[in-house]
């Protein structure tokens, strides 16, 4: 009995060994499985998160473009603004250069004055030229007429012997 008992205890040892072999590799797959599921719950938590930052970010990104938009809009506002007040600037500076109103119209008042001062004087002096023009044409008549009268004399004095009555003709131009 010795011999069965041995073997019995081999076998039993065995047996008992291959058990705990057994009892050990369902406790490390045991152990492989909640860890395995440890994970996936880990993961899923994980996953979790990052979708609820991915929303948070996508959230920011799109008030961010709000702002960017307004801001664009404020910026384009505060351009026209400047330029406006760039044009102010220029036209005040030109304002400023010209003379006031009343240093106008004074002056406007003088230059008007001047201006009908030389318009009388124009006048004037065209009265004056049409005067000279006629006395001008008298003048001139009157030479005409002398030269003739001259002529004519010349002429009778060659042709006709000298005579002691005055020539009518000459008494008209002493007379005048």
């Amino acid at each position: 009995m010795k011999s069965r008992n041995f073997t019995f205890d081999i076998n039993a040892r065995q047996s008992e060994v291959g058990y705990e072999s057994l009892v050990n590799q369902v406790v490390g797959c045991q152990f492989s499985i909640d860890k395995s599921q440890a994970m996936v719950d880990m993961n899923s938590l994980e996953l979790d998160k990052y979708h609820l930052l991915s929303e948070r970010i996508q959230s920011e990104i799109a008030t961010t473009q709000e702002e960017i938009e307004k801001v664009k809009a404020s910026l384009i506002t505060a351009q026209q603004v400047r330029k406006n007040k760039m044009e102010y600037d220029a036209l005040a500076k030109v304002i400023s250069q010209e003379k006031d109103r009343k240093e106008t119209q004074q002056e406007l008042k003088c230059l008007q004055k001047e201006l009908s001062s030389l318009q009388n004087m124009r006048e004037k002096l065209e009265i004056k030229v049409e005067q000279r023009k006629k006395e001008f044409l008298g003048l001139i008549s009157g030479i005409g007429r002398m030269k003739e009268l001259l002529e004519r004399e010349e002429y009778e004095t060659i042709a006709s012997p000298p005579t002691s009555e005055p020539d009518p003709d000459v008494q008209v131009m002493e007379q005048n």
